[in-house]
């Protein structure tokens, strides 16, 4: 895939840059579900390492590693007062993902 800008002056004159290559690396992205959820949550991704849910104040209130390279967790969120969590997902390249977790 490639790209240029096309500039165009105020008197009508038109420039272009150069042709500049571009690659789009396409993500991944990790799926939570339910949301909002009240019993149990399922993390589905690829490769993942790790699984953190933390509260409005910043206290990881539930951590969960495993294999390396899992691609599905499900995680028991009952326990958990109702409200709203950040859920960090770390892969195995040290990528890491934020997602809100609503628990009724």
């Amino acid at each position: 895939m490639f790209y240029r800008i096309k500039q165009v002056d105020k008197s009508g004159a038109i420039y272009y840059s150069q042709i500049v290559p571009i690659s789009i690396s396409i993500k991944t992205k990790v799926i939570i579900q339910p949301n909002p959820a009240s019993n149990y949550i399922a993390v589905i991704g690829t490769d993942l390492n790790r699984i953190e849910i933390v509260n409005n104040v910043g206290k990881v209130v539930m951590k969960k590693e495993g294999t390396q390279g899992r691609n599905n967790y499900l995680i028991n969120v009952c326990m958990l007062p109702k409200g709203i969590y950040s859920v960090l997902i770390t892969k195995l390249n040290s990528s890491t993902e934020v997602q809100k977790l609503l628990v009724q």
